[in-house]
């Protein structure tokens, strides 16, 4: 498999998790849906890094230039779309995650801190459209024969 495949892969993964999560009938207080909002913001905000990537291998960037953007979701947004990425609503999504996820807010959260509440359905929409233009670009579904979505 090729390296924007992995990444597709791992993006994925982390997407299906979090719906899981907020699918879960454990989710089922308000005690525990707070107890899993960082850890559902946190994979989104990977799994937004890492389709990015993903699409950036599939459109010809090298691993180097790749890993060089680290956790900036906004930095590899921005060359996304200036490669042909494009979701209806993703906007709105990396605005909301992009600079607590740089800031390890997720991972290390301050007293302090603010973390925006998401729409989850209206993120799994976004997610699912961003999954299968990645899907397509990097042929993660195709390598089995299947289409993009799968």
């Amino acid at each position: 498999m090729t390296e924007a495949v992995n990444r597709y892969h791992t993006a994925k993964g982390y997407f299906q998790s979090c719906i899981m999560i907020e699918r879960s009938p454990e989710r089922n207080t308000d005690a525990r849906r707070t107890l899993t909002v960082l850890s559902m913001m946190m994979l989104t905000g990977f799994s937004l890094e890492l389709y990015f990537k993903a699409w950036l291998l599939a459109q010809g960037k090298t691993t180097d230039q790749v890993l060089g953007y680290s956790d900036r979701i906004n930095d590899l947004y921005c060359d996304c779309r200036e490669a042909g990425l494009f979701v209806d609503q993703l906007d709105h999504l990396v605005g909301a995650i992009a600079v607590q996820h740089q800031d390890f807010t997720y991972r290390y959260i301050q007293n302090d801190a603010e973390v925006p509440l998401l729409n989850w359905n209206l993120t799994f929409q976004i997610l699912n459209a961003l999954d299968n233009q990645v899907d397509e670009a990097a042929g993660a579904s195709a390598s089995f024969g299947l289409q993009p979505g799968n």
